[in-house]
């Protein structure tokens, strides 16, 4: 990792514990300020690019579907009388007139009107027309789509137009809707109005005959079902099938507990040979408890012999003979009792599982048959209240024929008090499109653009399970933040070694990072508590041995003794702290090639030695798993203050794992922006299956953002102490 640029900001303050994650796990409205300023240049691009597509598309709709809309005018007026009394004239009610001018629009919008408009030669002679062929349910919705009628909001007008790709065209067919208007308008004022009530009335004493008919059906319905209360859903077959499904659960439960009684009796049996009720039964019988107080007291009178006349005096001899015949007695009537019981027990059990077995199956089949006629009450339920529901809604058919035949006989009364139409501005010829306009277009592409552009943010931003901020080690993996690493290029960075920069540029800020997360180290727990400490991440070029190193030179620099363990057999890279080769290192110290003096060297920094890796072993794991290096890290806590180990990623191989469970702690070095949460997640908790301490991550090579956070650190840290970028490093402390 000493290739890769050493990040470097201001570290979190220690933390013993993780933070709980329900204290940072919502998403705040910094957070989302942060995530639009992380993608604004995303945003931007996405905005302008959809303004210029808006753009390119108004032009191809001016080109290819330009619209010119006609429009013309319809007043709804109703006669002046004069009040006979006064001879002033009577002001018409707008009420009357405002529905007028409603009733006139829908009129105009009705499949019925367009078709007359269609019909016209006029019409029939535009190219509009021609473009449909013979389709005439196209050229209908067509016309549907580009004829408007509105009306106007508290006044007697009516605005009517029409859009069409030619601005003459547009004219013509408006022109051609208004004159069919104003013949239609005649026709109706001529056309009787008896013929219309005549129809009306017809037509309602049909759905009365219908209505008839289906009221007569659910009679007949409810007649035939015999079940009082069926069509509410509640009658004696509902209830009696809850009551059957009472008794079926009553049953089963019976049954299994008969069962149940059958599998422990046999059980009991089985395993003493008696069962305990049948035991009860025979300590209760009469001759059982005589024969046990006959021996009993046979028994206290054979020890009063014995303890007067001996062993083989005939007295005793006497009362032992029956005690012994009482004996025999006991055992021939418990074992009768027991054979009689125990038939009987079994034969009980058995009776009563074959009678409820017998219930159950009758309760069953009746189940069945009343189920069966649930369901055809179900069924006539369905079509009853269909039938309902058609009836209801002749009703209300034969209600709004009652207020169509009440409005026609109320227009026949007063027929001259009706308000008449008429086309007060005829189709004027447009002199600009009505679409497309620019004007709405690239708004519309802007407001689409930041959309899309926002929603790609977030969707990106949560797609990105990538640890990038000290944010996300607190909010989801829960361990302390030792402090991170921001990803910042000096002029001269190649000029320095990143794995030394503390020691060769200890005034720049990123020594100044190195230092704190040293701080951090030490404020995590007292120094006896954590000498041995291991460095590894999830994969390689995480920059755990950058950390490693600088951490090292950072505690040395404080007094401490350090030494720095190459313990990564795989990728060794602790020789950059010496100039001098090393011959012998860690593999070599394990398995028994080389002393401990042997394998440690010194480095031209006060207080701190290095062990190198050595040849690579062609087992590595068994060697750092093994007691010889437990005992070689002994040997180092007895020298050093402190012992940095730095191992191999611990997912990519086991040594990393191995080595966790020897030592006071181990820190997690990981990549921003590269290293998943999921993975950090499983490091961690691979390592503490290896009873390992973690004491926390370091966050490596974190992106500034402009106006950020981490690059307003660097310009006050060097405004601060006056240092520039292109400091030079001081000569190395030299040894004690």
């Amino acid at each position: 990792m000493t290739s890769q640029p050493m990040a470097r900001a201001a570290m979190a303050p220690p933390m013993a514990r993780p933070a709980p994650q329900s204290s940072t796990s919502t998403l705040t409205p910094k957070d989302i300020m942060g995530m639009l300023k992380r993608r604004m240049w995303l945003i931007i691009i996405i905005t302008f690019v959809a303004i210029i597509a808006a753009g390119g598309l108004w032009y191809f709709c001016y080109k290819n579907y330009p619209k010119y809309t006609s429009t013309g005018i319809i007043s709804c007026k109703m006669p002046v009388h004069q009040d006979v009394f006064t001879r002033n004239p009577l002001i018409p009610q707008a009420q009357i007139i405002e529905q007028e001018t409603q009733n006139k629009a829908i009129f105009l919008r009705s499949d019925y009107f367009l078709e007359k408009i269609l019909e016209r030669t006029d019409v029939m002679n535009t190219r509009w027309y021609a473009s449909f062929g013979r389709d005439n349910a196209e050229r209908l919705n067509a016309l549907r789509d580009s004829f408007g009628a509105a009306p106007q909001r508290n006044s007697e007008y009516i605005v009517v137009s029409m859009s069409t790709h030619n601005a003459a065209e547009s004219r013509t067919i408006l022109n051609a809707a208004l004159t069919a208007f104003e013949q239609e308008m005649d026709q109706q004022a001529n056309d009787p109005l008896d013929s219309r009530l005549a129809a009306l009335t017809e037509r309602k004493r049909q759905l009365e005959l219908d209505l008839r008919n289906q009221r007569t059906r659910l009679s007949s319905l409810a007649q035939s079902a015999d079940v009082p209360g069926w069509e509410r859903g509640q009658n004696v077959v509902t209830q009696e099938l809850n009551a059957l499904h009472q008794e079926q659960l009553r049953l089963n439960y019976q049954l299994q507990e008969l069962r149940l009684a059958q599998e422990l009796l046999a059980g009991e049996i089985n395993s003493g040979g008696i069962s305990s009720n049948v035991q009860m039964a025979v300590e209760q019988d009469r001759e059982v408890a005589g024969f046990r107080n006959r021996i009993a007291g046979l028994s206290e009178e054979m020890d009063r012999l014995l303890s007067r006349f001996g062993e083989d005096h005939r007295e005793v001899e006497e009362i032992r003979s029956r005690i012994e015949s009482n004996q025999q007695s006991l055992e021939a009537r418990q074992a009768e009792l027991i054979e009689q019981y125990s038939g009987a027990e079994q034969l009980g059990l058995e009776q009563q599982i074959r009678t409820v077995a017998s219930q159950l199956a009758r309760i069953n089949e009746e189940f069945r048959q009343v189920s069966a006629r649930q369901s055809n009450l179900d069924q006539r339920l369905t079509e009853y209240n269909q039938i309902q529901d058609e009836a209801r809604q002749i009703q209300n058919r034969l209600a709004a024929f009652d207020e169509q035949i009440a409005s026609t006989q109320t227009l026949l009364a007063s027929r001259r008090e009706r308000v008449f139409a008429e086309v007060a501005a005829p189709a004027s010829l447009p002199l600009e499109m009505s679409f497309p306009k620019l004007s709405m277009f690239l708004p519309g592409g802007f407001i689409l653009g930041l959309l899309i552009s926002i929603g790609l943010a977030f969707l990106l931003e949560f797609i990105d399970d990538s640890v990038k901020m000290p944010l996300d080690i607190h909010r989801h993996l829960r361990i302390p933040n030792l402090g991170m690493v921001p990803l910042y290029e000096e002029e001269d960075i190649d000029e320095v070694c990143l794995a030394k920069i503390i020691e060769e540029r200890p005034n720049s800020v990123m020594s100044e990072f190195c230092r704190q997360l040293t701080s951090n180290v030490a404020f995590s727990a007292p120094a006896d508590e954590l000498k041995t400490m291991l460095v590894t991440s999830c994969s390689g070029d995480c920059g755990k041995t950058t950390v490693a190193l600088n951490l090292a030179l950072a505690l040395a620099g404080d007094g401490e003794r350090v030494c720095v363990v190459d313990a990564n057999f795989r990728r060794p890279r602790i020789n950059t702290l010496s100039q001098k080769s090393s011959t012998s290192g860690l593999s070599d110290l394990l398995v028994g090639r080389a002393q401990l003096d042997e394998v440690i060297y010194q480095t031209e920094y006060s207080g701190l030695d290095f062990v190198a890796s050595g040849p690579i072993p062609p087992n590595p794991a068994n060697l750092l798993g093994g007691k010889t290096m437990q005992a070689f890290i002994k040997q180092l806590r007895d020298r050093y203050d402190r012992i940095i180990i730095d191992g191999p990623p611990a997912l990519v191989v086991s040594d990393a794992r191995l080595i966790a469970g020897k030592v006071d702690g181990t820190i997690v070095v990981i990549r921003a922006g590269t290293t998943g949460r999921g993975v950090v997640l499983r490091l961690i908790r691979e390592l503490r299956q290896n009873n390992a301490r973690v004491m926390g991550a370091v966050l490596n090579a974190v992106k500034p953002r402009r106006g950020g956070y981490l690059r307003e650190t660097y310009e006050n840290y060097y405004d601060y102490v006056g240092a520039g970028k292109s400091q030079k490093a001081p000569p190395a402390k030299p040894k004690n």
